[in-house]
């Protein structure tokens, strides 16, 4: 993680000065085009209902449902739950939700989860929904009248000794303890299968291009002329580790634009070159390297040529292919409707890459079950 956060504070000291961007649906963004580290949210377009908080004293947290979504200006939950149980196997990774809301603005909010186990955690931002798990900054301002969600991906070892564990959760306003919330994990005997046996993982299919764009690759030339640059697959190498980690083997190679109309369209990775003695010749330096590196972060299934996305079986996910201030506005516009990702720019996780994970995970809980 330090290694990938100087890498981004690089790329972001190299981006380029000048006015405010819009977003892909046309708003406003006021800031600087494309962040990496810190950015601001948009404003909420539904404003808060006064009469709504005004029996809310002082920063008040509790546990939410990782199946809620929670409105930035609305009073979050009517009763306080101060105590969550969790259940997992070994190998398993458990979500929580938990969150933070005051009538009055609370400066510097920060959280600490005390927890024998490794977790990754983040603020939830809106996007304009909330669904950005912002694994990076270390406090956020917390504005009056709104809620602010925390996100805890708890991953148990696959050794763990089965049993009871006991964890908190401290939330602060600067110097001051706004609450403490308190946590129990049942790790039970049985163990998930490793992500490599998994059964059922949808396609997935990651887009290469959109990296190169937001993270302004300036080595970027066309994928016929020259193999990718290292920094290209240094910054994409985050992204990919973790869609390995989920259970995708497979390594799909456009020879098309799919038939998307995305923001970075999917180029073909295999092409035949014309001699000039009438014979053709296939040309895949870049389908060669991309095979490579993703073979190095843990793609070890079948190679699959896709003409389009006819061609898929089952269920077709887009990994990574953003709008243009996808961290900002996440939505696609009518220009690049087919835009649709799971992650966002530095290797961000969306609520719903962490509902999926999590239905990837029962799926193969539910086959060794039987």
């Amino acid at each position: 993680m330090k290694r990938l956060i100087n890498i981004l504070l690089i790329f972001a000291c190299a981006m380029p000065l000048g006015g405010q961007n819009r977003t892909q649906n046309g708003a406003l963004t006021g800031q600087k085009k494309y962040p990496l580290l810190n950015y601001f949210e948009l404003a909420c377009p539904a404003p808060a209902v006064v009469s709504e908080w005004k029996d809310v004293k002082g920063v008040r947290i509790s546990w939410g449902c990782v199946d809620s979504s929670y409105a930035k200006t609305s009073v979050p939950v009517s009763k306080v739950v101060k105590a969550l149980r969790l259940d997992a196997w070994r190998g398993e990774t458990v979500m929580a939700q938990a969150l933070v809301w005051s009538k009055k603005a609370a400066p510097d909010i920060t959280f600490s989860l005390d927890c024998p186990f490794p977790a990754e955690t983040g603020f939830v931002r809106y996007n304009p929904d909330p669904d950005v798990i912002d694994t990076f900054p270390q406090s956020l301002d917390l504005q009056p009248m709104t809620c602010q969600p925390l996100w805890f991906a708890i991953e148990i070892p696959r050794d763990a000794a089965p049993g009871t564990y006991k964890g908190k959760v401290t939330v602060r306003s600067g110097a001051t303890v706004a609450g403490v919330l308190t946590l129990t994990v049942l790790v039970d005997s049985r163990v998930l299968p490793d992500p490599s046996q998994w059964k059922n993982v949808p396609d997935i299919i990651p887009n290469p291009w959109s990296v190169a764009r937001y993270y302004h690759i300036a080595e970027w030339k066309t994928e016929y002329t020259e193999a990718w640059s290292p920094e290209h697959f240094e910054n994409m190498r985050p992204l990919m580790e973790r869609l390995s980690s989920a259970g995708m083997r497979k390594i799909y190679i456009p020879e098309s634009d799919l038939g998307m109309k995305t923001t970075d369209a999917y180029r073909p990775m295999v092409v035949w070159l014309d001699r000039l003695d009438g014979t053709s010749a296939e040309y895949s330096d870049v389908r060669d390297a991309w095979i490579a590196f993703l073979r190095s972060c843990g793609f070890d299934g079948d190679i699959v040529i896709l003409n389009g996305v006819k061609n898929l079986l089952g269920q077709v996910l887009q990994y990574n292919s953003w709008p243009a201030e996808v961290l900002l506005d996440g939505r696609a516009s009518s220009a690049h409707p087919d835009d649709a990702f799971l992650v966002y720019p530095g290797n961000r996780p969306s609520v719903r890459w962490m509902l999926l994970l999590r239905g990837l995970q029962q799926q193969q809980k539910l086959a060794e079950s039987k």
